[in-house]
């Protein structure tokens, strides 16, 4: 669809077609066969199009082989590769004493060719995120020896020095002499390095919690997306940091935050050259990204309160977004509108996350409805024990697709499928136990439930965070979450959703007497 769609356009320029892949591939890293498939077309079009000797045959397979590592999950090979090593450069050249500002250079220098070369730079930081991720949420773990050449890089070894001696922190840092490898960090210097990278992170005099797995990946994601969203904006650790306004800011068609009139520019912006202004302008996804790692940076804040600087740049982001992508999206893909659910979705956890007013309840609804999902909560009679003799009345949630959403959706029944035979095998309870696994209805409809997918599954656990939101935590409300629980737990096709369900079950049965064993 999407070829056909470009195809049909005779005044199609590379912009156009750079901002459809984007689009297409950087919103999420797992891309089925049909999708790559039309990733590529796109990049040939692309390139066919294409007459810039910068943007080249060379440039061509470099992006091919960052989305092909990036669709696989390679994320520790995308940041080893020669255009991270490009990108990062050497350090001992430059007349910076701090990392950031010697990213911000970096980034701007090699985005300052091309729009291409702006793509390579954002699978990078997606990369940096994404392993970040990996390594503290959703596993599976990486051995350390596969991070001693990028945790950190090379090339930043001098700004162990620099801010060692701007922050006043002794440690084991290597002498200029000394000709010992310092192709990674040594196990003296590891410590050192990540209280380094915890300071940096650190937002309104908050410190992020210093368990933490490999911040350092976080700080070079927020770095590069950050940069890449808003060429000219201050970052968290400037104390001149922009607050906008709604009142007297507004945002242009391209996305960029433009300053109210009598402003002072050096008190809010940072210098970038016109150029690769421009580049980033045909960016439109990066904006979504940078939004997702500034919620991850507030979640690694040890503070109970959020941060009100982060929560500015998000809802930059996500306003921005919802500029770009709000009324194209329907009209371009034909999962516009389950992407904007994704979108909406995300947004309203972030609000969730930064406690603010409603805590996402409105673009949780907005997700269901751009999902076509229907939810109902009611109640049906039933039995929840084994030894139970008459049938109460049971708190149940009905979800479903609604008509028009079904017929694409195939087969919408609950049943084995093939690719279920191969998850592992469910623990029943123990014999001893008076429970049934799942209430019994007496009304047979209410035992066959229609298969949701991942998205639908989600919404359904964001709709029971709001109950617990919006309620105090007594046995009413433990009856209601629960409801969405069990809804979830009736698929077990994606790891993440299930063990976040069976997760919030648990600390839900803890409470119960027959629940807590």
């Amino acid at each position: 669809l999407l070829l056909t769609m470009a195809f049909a356009r005779s005044d199609l320029d590379q912009p156009f077609f750079l901002q459809r892949l984007e689009r297409f591939a950087l919103f999420n890293s797992q891309l089925d066969s049909d999708a790559k498939e039309a990733v590529s077309a796109l990049q040939e079009e692309c390139f066919a199009a294409d007459t810039d000797r910068e943007q080249g045959s060379s440039s061509k397979g470099n992006l091919n082989l960052l989305f092909d590592l990036l669709c696989e999950g390679n994320y520790v090979d995308i940041l080893k590769g020669q255009t991270a090593s490009d990108l990062l450069g050497n350090s001992s050249q430059s007349e910076s004493k701090r990392l950031a500002p010697y990213l911000r250079e970096q980034i701007s220098s090699y985005c300052d060719h091309s729009v291409l070369a702006c793509l390579e730079v954002e699978i990078i930081g997606i990369a940096a995120l994404n392993l970040f991720l990996q390594l503290n949420y959703t596993g599976p773990l990486i051995e350390s020896q596969k991070l001693i050449d990028i945790n950190p890089h090379p090339c930043f070894t001098k700004f162990l020095r620099s801010d060692a001696d701007t922050c006043g922190i002794l440690g084991p840092v290597k002498e200029e002499n000394d000709k010992t490898d310092t192709s990674g960090m040594s196990s003296d210097n590891d410590k050192f390095f990540h209280n380094i990278i915890l300071s940096e992170l650190a937002v309104d005099g908050e410190f992020p919690c210093h368990v933490c797995d490999s911040p350092y990946f976080l700080y070079l994601a927020r770095i590069i997306l950050l940069h890449l969203a808003a060429p000219e904006r201050l970052d968290w650790s400037d104390p001149f940091v922009a607050r906008p306004n709604e009142a007297t800011n507004n945002y242009t068609a391209t996305g960029t935050l433009v300053s109210p009139v009598g402003s002072e520019s050096h008190t809010s912006t940072i210098s970038a050259s016109p150029r690769f202004i421009m580049h980033t302008k045909n960016l439109r996804m990066v904006y979504l990204w940078s939004a997702r790692a500034a919620v991850a940076h507030q979640r690694l804040l040890s503070a109970h309160m959020p941060s009100e600087t982060l929560w500015q740049e998000v809802d930059e982001m996500f306003k921005v977004t919802d500029l770009l992508l709000g009324a194209n999206l329907k009209q371009e893909l034909a999962e516009g509108e389950k992407i904007l659910a994704r979108i909406m979705l995300e947004r309203g956890l972030a609000e969730h996350h930064f406690n603010r007013k409603g805590k996402g309840i409105e673009y949780f609804r907005r997700a269901q409805e751009y999902s076509g999902l229907a939810v109902e909560l009611t109640g049906s009679i039933g039995k929840r024990t084994k030894f139970q003799q008459s049938a109460t009345a049971q708190l149940l949630v009905r979800a479903y697709q609604n008509k028009e959403f079904q017929a694409s959706n195939g087969d919408t029944t609950l049943g084995t499928h093939p690719e279920e035979q191969q998850l592992p095998t469910m623990i029943q309870h123990d014999d001893e136990g008076i429970l049934l696994e799942r209430v019994r209805y007496e009304d047979e409809k209410d035992n066959v439930h229609e298969k949701l997918d991942a998205l639908d599954q989600s919404i359904l656990l964001s709709l029971c965070l709001n109950v617990k939101n919006d309620n105090p935590l007594d046995g009413l409300t433990a009856e209601e979450m629960g409801a969405y629980l069990e809804r979830v737990l009736m698929h077990h096709d994606d790891w993440m959703i299930y063990s976040t369900a069976l997760l919030e079950r648990a600390w839900l049965e803890c409470e119960r007497t027959h629940g807590r064993e």
